[in-house]
């Protein structure tokens, strides 16, 4: 797919969910089980992180969690698309006890580590390498990510992948779902 018909699927979902979760899935439980394995790994962390960078924030969901389970952490928050800072800093702003440790701002995954504030001691990113559109832009961006991680600091993602569908696949069409493209 195109670069700017991915970009034009988050501009309709982030203009027509606005701060709602389903701006950045379908699935509340999945959003559920990706912030749990991302606290789970932060909370593994020692020392206890003083800083993160979530790259590609959607509308805040993830950090705005995160940040009230580990009040220690200061924030920042990117995203490509304008529609989804301004549904993150709505959101931000919902939560003034928070407001003040969560900088919002644009942000690319592919300079990640231009992100003012770099480096931190986490970086995390969900599902948006896959937005990448070929391999040579999926492989690049990682390593914009790692230059954004200080030394001895944690790198952090989540990414679907075909092989994850195919798996999901089999036990859909068993039960009489149509299998996922």
């Amino acid at each position: 797919m195109e670069l700017q018909r991915i970009r034009e699927h988050w501009v309709d979902w982030a203009t027509r969910y606005e701060a709602d979760l389903r701006s950045t899935t379908k699935t509340p439980t999945i959003k559920q089980h990706e912030i749990d394995a991302f606290a789970r790994a932060i909370q593994a962390i020692p020392p206890p992180p003083q800083s993160a960078l979530e790259v590609g924030c959607g509308n805040l969901i993830n950090t705005l969690t995160l940040a009230r389970r580990f009040p220690a952490i200061r924030w920042v928050a990117t995203d490509y698309l304008p529609e989804m800072v301004a549904n993150s800093v709505r959101n931000r702003d919902k939560e003034p006890d928070l407001a003040s440790r969560i900088t919002v701002a644009p942000g690319d995954i592919r300079t990640a580590d231009a992100t003012p504030g770099a480096p931190f001691d986490v970086v995390l990113s969900d599902r948006v390498v896959i937005n990448l559109n070929t391999w040579q832009l999926q492989r690049e961006a990682p390593d914009a990510l790692v230059k954004s991680v200080r030394p001895g600091g944690h790198l952090l993602l989540i990414e679907n992948t075909t092989d994850g569908y195919g798996e999901q696949n089999g036990p859909r069409t068993a039960v009489g779902l149509p299998a996922r493209a």
